[in-house]
């Protein structure tokens, strides 16, 4: 490995992960359904990335493919997608990566 070694994760941690995930999931989840976060909520790109984990660069292009859908606002050129829209994709490919646990 050219004397580098990645660090292996264990199954617990996996499952420890996995369990983190879900439970951010169901909590925002909840508080969409209560109303305290509302479909007309917006994210920016650099949030989006964070939500899904990857970097905004990524998010971009989630947008250019159609995977995700980005406004910009007249006034800025900034992407801003529905925050009810990240999270569904978040789960859907959430639900792709736990299936292998």
């Amino acid at each position: 490995m050219n004397g580098q070694q990645e660090k292996q994760l264990t199954e617990a941690e996996y499952q420890r992960i996995i369990a983190q995930q879900r439970a951010t999931i169901e909590l925002l989840e909840q508080e969409i359904e209560n109303g305290k976060i509302f479909e007309q909520n917006f994210v920016n790109t650099e949030k989006a990335a964070i939500l899904l984990c990857v970097k905004p660069r990524t998010i971009r292009k989630y947008n250019y493919e159609g995977k995700l859908t980005g406004r910009k606002h007249k006034k800025e050129s900034r992407l801003f997608f529905a925050l009810k829209e990240v999270l569904a994709y978040r789960k859907k490919v959430f639900q792709h990566w736990a299936s292998f646990d």
